[in-house]
């Protein structure tokens, strides 16, 4: 049986999570001092779950692989930014504890 709503998928549901744990993260220092980093990231992990929204709503198999594609190019840049300084006068990085796990978890399951 398929999926009747978007909320349903556990793609979604991974993207779900790795948005809010981005907004958490971001919330506190040092990366809530970095106003383009806190940018960047937040509209990759929100463009991640709209992505996969929009695909499903698309309700041709093709197009909702297509907009997969994009919801995955957006959990690979989350990825990516983690593993950058937050600030630019930081040679550190911090990240919100767990939710990489879910976005590494999410490209690798889709052979990214």
């Amino acid at each position: 049986m398929g999926a009747k709503k978007v909320e349903d998928l556990d793609v979604w549901q991974l993207c779900e999570e790795i948005r809010v744990s981005v907004t958490a993260g971001i919330a506190s220092a040092p990366a809530r001092k970095d106003f383009k980093f806190c940018d960047q990231i937040l509209r990759a992990a929100e463009d991640a779950a709209s992505n996969i929204s929009e695909g499903f709503g698309r309700f041709r198999p093709r197009e909702f692989a297509q907009f997969l594609g994009y919801a995955i190019t957006s959990t690979a840049e989350v990825l990516q930014r983690t593993r950058l300084p937050i600030a630019a006068n930081t040679s550190t990085t911090t990240r919100p504890r767990g939710w990489w796990c879910s976005a590494y978890a999410l490209t690798e399951h889709c052979g990214h």
